[in-house]
């Protein structure tokens, strides 16, 4: 490389993604030759086509030692610490990415800024979240005082990105660090209930465990089991009726997606409970026949029809039904209607 140098080499010279010689260096780990070609009059700051500079590739390289090297030549030669890529990130939110804790810790030390906000809107902590580096999470809190709930462009902290991602290790560290649980994003919709719509139990119960609303309802009108209803998630259902969450709409919703199971268990929790009335069967079922899959209508209509509806009831419900509904749930309501009848009476005979 010196004699190429001294021979005239240009020392910026790009190859066709805009790499340059020092670009290349610092990925390969090369201290010495990132050294040299700084004090040549290398520009540290060089960007290559997606933005990245030396530093930036120097945390992507995998031979960890040597790419620490690396690291540490740029920034004792004075790089721009907090330089973004294309998308905003600066070198700080790749550290976190890769989770490459000594990385962020030289970052951290050479005061980058662990606020700042990519085109997403997020921080460094949000990348370490949504990758499940818990390590890095930790790191970022403590060393980078990172603040816990600075929410993106979607108004999602980084609680909300691990929970969803399914990484109890990170929510822990996250939880732990000051994480206000309550937050809600876009339509009021909180950690818990992601965690219930995902099916993640074992995050449930953390986030149960730092005293989270289980009977919050979002914009949307839905609660943690409303939604875990819904998806079919019957162990995440029976976890949040042992906590004590209110059954609410959560049979309407299991009734409404075909969730043959978690019907079944619902109705019989709520016969345990008493809390059972035999209009709720009737509307239900006209609900299933309405809005419920097609492969699901009979397997969850006789479930409804076996727990005390009577075609008095289903009657009266099919009526307020028809005062209300359109010209198309009419006709739909008179064939559910038609339909019950012939399977109440073959009942009858089928029970002589």
């Amino acid at each position: 490389m010196r004699e190429l140098l001294n021979r005239g080499a240009e020392i910026d010279h790009q190859e066709e993604h805009g790499w340059t010689a020092l670009i290349a260096a610092a990925w390969r780990g090369h201290a010495e030759a990132s050294r040299e070609l700084i004090a040549r009059g290398a520009d540290i700051n060089h960007q290559d086509a997606n933005g990245c500079t030396a530093l930036h590739l120097a945390i992507s390289n995998k031979l960890l030692s040597k790419g620490v090297s690396a690291l540490r030549a740029l920034l004792d030669c004075g790089v721009e610490v907090d330089r973004k890529d294309k998308v905003g990130d600066t070198a700080l939110a790749h550290a976190a990415r890769e989770g490459d804790i000594v990385a962020l810790q030289e970052l951290l030390d050479h005061n980058a800024d662990a606020e700042h906000q990519d085109d997403y809107g997020w921080t460094a902590l949000h990348r370490a979240a949504i990758s499940g580096h818990s390590e890095a999470v930790r790191e970022l809190l403590l060393h980078g005082r990172a603040e816990p709930d600075k929410r993106d462009n979607n108004n999602r902290t980084a609680l909300h990105h691990a929970v969803e991602k399914g990484h109890l290790g990170a929510t822990r560290e996250l939880l732990s660090g000051g994480a206000n649980v309550e937050h809600e994003r876009n339509v009021g919709i909180k950690a818990l209930q992601i965690a219930a719509e995902e099916g993640h139990g074992d995050i449930i119960r953390e986030l149960l465990s730092y005293n989270a609303d289980i009977d919050h309802c979002s914009g949307l009108g839905w609660t943690a089991l409303d939604v875990a209803a819904g998806m079919g998630h019957t162990e995440v259902v029976h976890l949040l009726l042992d906590r004590g969450a209110r059954t609410g709409t959560s049979l309407d919703m299991a009734v409404t997606n075909g969730q043959v199971t978690v019907c079944e268990d619902l109705l019989h929790y709520k016969s345990l409970k008493g809390e059972w009335e035999t209009n709720e069967v009737a509307s239900c079922l006209i609900t299933c026949m309405l809005f419920s899959p097609w492969r699901t209508k009979l397997a969850i209509g006789m479930r409804l029809y076996r727990h005390g509806m009577s075609v008095q009831n289903l009657l009266k419900e099919a009526s307020k039904l028809l005062k209300e509904a359109s010209k198309m749930a009419v006709i739909w309501a008179c064939s559910v209607v038609a339909a019950l009848l012939t399977a109440s009476v073959l009942s009858d005979l089928w029970g002589r």
